[in-house]
């Protein structure tokens, strides 16, 4: 009979041969936030990782316009619906209800001056919503070098007419496409709010530089593809085509992503008017997530329509 010396050590070829236990890193329950912000900055979309979640950042080309809102409470402004402190900028430079700071890829701050980055911004009031904060990154003003940022957002409150801050805020990262991969914009817009609490009316009275109506703008990997077409017709008891309706079916099959991004296309492709880069397109679909999968496999499916009508008084 062999001797058994314990313990027995094994040394594994393959991870996969033996029962082992790993160090998994902490899941974190995802905040409760309009998609694309975080309280922490360490997590960011973090807060989705587990499993089969891989490394994500979000892709921008060279030039794109970025929006952004929040509808953080306003205990800043003695009227609410009449702002006299905005978003720290040349308009709001040293009294402010927010602050914008744009960080690069390692957390580092380049810049708390809005204009510095951003097209436009302001600090608004509706009736219909209340207080809420827009503005608009133009990646065209970043530094040619950099690569990677994300926006860190400070939200001030006054407590016996002192500043202080109420919160802290982080959007996810982005990161420029350099790359030899394609990229397609969504952008879209709607009629008044969407399910994510988003509006995208006109202010009933500002502080920024100017009243621009929000909307939504994502980038996702991949090309459009055109998959096939069907056709609607109807004819007369000669054979005549009076109408036709045919529909030209399309396809982005793009990649794998966190379910907070998918939930900002989900909302873009909802929307009124949608565009893919710059041509309207009707009937977005896009499957679910596999049980065992914490992110999802983006296969993008939309249509355009052409209406044809033959119909006259001497058919």
């Amino acid at each position: 009979m062999a001797l058994i010396v314990y313990p027995v050590t094994y040394t594994s070829a393959d991870a996969r041969s033996y029962a082992f236990r790993s160090e998994l890193p902490i899941r974190f329950a995802c905040p409760t936030l309009p998609p694309g912000f975080n309280t922490n900055s360490d997590s960011l979309w973090n807060c989705n990782l587990c499993g089969s979640a891989r490394e994500f950042y979000q892709p921008f080309e060279r030039g794109d316009i970025i929006p952004f809102q929040m509808q953080l409470n306003d205990n800043y402004n003695n009227r609410p619906f009449a702002p006299n402190f905005g978003i720290k900028g040349l308009i709001s430079s040293s009294d402010y209800l927010v602050k914008l700071e744009l960080l690069d890829g390692d957390g580092n701050v380049l810049s708390d001056v809005a204009e510095d980055f951003c097209e436009n911004y302001l600090v608004g009031w509706s009736e219909k919503v209340g207080s809420f904060q827009t503005w608009f990154v133009n990646t065209g003003l970043l530094p040619n070098n950099l690569k990677c940022f994300s926006i860190k957002i400070t939200h001030y409150k006054r407590i016996a007419g002192v500043p202080s801050v109420e919160g802290v805020y982080y959007t996810e990262p982005f990161r420029q496409n350099d790359s030899c991969r394609n990229t397609v914009l969504l952008q879209s817009s709607y009629s008044n709010t969407d399910c994510n609490g988003n509006f995208y009316g006109f202010a009933d009275a500002y502080l920024g530089t100017d009243t621009i109506r929000f909307y939504n703008s994502i980038r996702v990997w991949g090309s459009v593809d055109f998959v096939g077409e069907s056709e609607e017709r109807e004819t007369n008891d000669r054979g005549i085509v009076l109408r036709q309706t045919i529909i030209k079916n399309y396809k982005i099959i793009s990649g794998i992503y966190p379910p907070y991004y998918i939930n900002k296309v989900s909302q873009t492709v909802r929307g009124n008017a949608v565009t893919v880069d710059g041509s309207e397109f009707k009937e977005f679909e896009f499957p679910d997530k596999s049980d065992e999968n914490r992110m999802f496999e983006l296969d993008l499916s939309f249509n355009k329509q052409c209406n044809i009508d033959n119909r006259s008084c001497n058919f």
